[in-house]
């Protein structure tokens, strides 16, 4: 008999296949809860638990149809209940949703979904069995794919030491100075960043023509202002990650997996950058910019004496790949982890931001004004990592993580004017600094 499905959220549901977010169990484990059936419930409800929550949708068969079984809901929810707190240490939070044919739902039975919280700030639950009221025995599970399996020793580590961060996030703020025509400005002091920005921007001022007239067009002008900066940036940034030291990534990456007694999950090698193929068409067309032969003309520029440790470090067999838009990094290894390195535009202004000491806003003589010829952009680059786990193993997992966190140090850490701002020296004294600057000069001149 085919059960008709009138509820649009319950249709939604029955849509995908069981994966590590959903599974589908039949009826008989609320109608028949004899303990082999209780146990079933208590590992779904400790595997999902364990990962990052998930659903149980009770009274459906292995097709997603629902089986039309008609299930008393208070009578579920007791068992259910019973089980999270008597099968499962610590107990297993959820919510519920039911559906049934009296509410129209559905044309015959119910469906129970039950929504299991992932577990916050407590030990890994465990599938418990108990004699005279004490635990003598635990197990832990995971819901891994479309299974929910035992941990294996590597992960019960870590989920007794901590919560694993199947995402991470960090972002950073970044400024640069140009002049009108797109030339580097020679101001001091400025980020680290800023040299091989700067080398961008003195490529960029042999475009300053065509530039001028594609800014200048009133629809698109500023739109076209973004996507030089964005570009740029990112141009740096893989220039960046292409001159890193393999030594110095590789001894990090080692030195952690050795700290915590695992072996690496998979090994590294070099990407030539030559081979990522970008067609920058919009750019292109309008001014000639091209972004694969700029990038090419600043790796001939490699200062680094040994050329077999250049090129972007990553794992065997990942990849990396620029968006369409050129405004993300993507840096990734199948069923490990995907790095995503995106440049976000705030905002542009004339003049050096307030907080530089040769910034000439607020300095309290209102004859001085802001110099027009200087232009700040301001933008952000946002990381962002998610890791396949637990459908990877711990070892690369923890792998993963090491690697992203040296990505991070690289890029995000090395990117932060909010970090520089604070090592800026005070306005006043800078100011002092160069008025003795100019009288030991004014006396060097006098005395040659």
């Amino acid at each position: 008999m085919s059960v008709l499905i009138n509820n649009e959220k319950l249709w939604d549901l029955l849509q995908h296949d069981e994966n590590d977010k959903v599974d589908f169990k039949s009826s008989e484990l609320l109608t028949n809860p004899d303990g082999e059936n209780r146990y079933k419930i208590a590992k779904h409800l400790a595997g999902f638990a364990n990962h990052r929550g998930g659903k149980i949708i009770f009274g459906v068969d292995d097709d997603r149809e629902p089986e039309g079984v008609n299930l008393i809901e208070s009578e579920c929810l007791s068992t259910i209940s019973e089980i999270a707190n008597a099968r499962c240490s610590p107990t297993v939070d959820f919510s519920h949703n039911f559906y049934s044919n009296q509410s129209n739902d559905l044309s015959a039975g119910c469906v129970l979904v039950l929504n299991v919280l992932q577990r916050a700030n407590s030990p890994p639950i465990a599938v418990t069995e108990r004699s005279d009221g004490n635990i003598r025995k635990r197990e832990y599970r995971i819901r891994s794919g479309d299974s929910t399996r035992l941990v294996t020793d590597g992960e019960l580590v870590s989920l007794f030491h901590e919560n694993p961060d199947l995402e991470l996030e960090t972002s950073s703020l970044v400024k640069y100075f140009h002049t009108h025509d797109y030339e580097p400005l020679s101001v001091s002091p400025t980020p680290i960043y800023f040299l091989r920005m700067n080398d961008l921007y003195d490529y960029l001022s042999n475009f300053s023509e065509e530039i001028a007239k594609v800014l200048d067009d009133p629809e698109s002008g500023y739109t076209m202002y973004h996507a030089l900066f964005r570009r740029a940036l990112i141009i740096s940034i893989l220039h960046r990650l292409n001159i890193r030291s393999h030594d110095q990534m590789q001894k990090s990456i080692n030195e952690k997996v050795s700290d915590i007694d695992i072996n690496k999950g998979y090994e590294f090698e070099s990407y030539d950058l030559s081979t990522l193929k970008i067609k920058d068409e919009v750019l292109l067309d309008e001014i000639g910019f091209d972004f694969e032969e700029c990038l090419s003309e600043l790796n001939e520029d490699l200062y680094f004496t040994d050329q077999d440790k250049t090129g972007l470090f990553i794992p065997k067999g990942g990849e990396v790949e620029v968006s369409e838009d050129i405004s993300e990094i993507n840096i990734y290894l199948e069923n490990e982890f995907e790095i995503v390195l995106k440049i976000n535009w705030h905002s542009s202004q004339t003049g050096l931001p307030e907080e530089h000491p040769e910034s000439k806003s607020n300095t309290g003589n209102p004859h001085e004004r802001v110099d027009g010829s200087k232009r700040t952009i301001t933008g952000s680059i946002q990381m962002s990592t998610e890791f396949a786990y637990p459908e990877q193993d711990y070892n690369g997992y923890m792998t993963s993580k090491f690697y992203s966190e040296e990505i991070a140090n690289i890029v995000v850490d090395r990117y932060d004017w909010e970090q520089f701002e604070e090592s800026l020296p005070n306005r006043k004294l800078f100011q002092i600094e160069n008025k003795l600057d100019e009288l030991r000069y004014l006396i060097d001149d006098r005395v040659e």
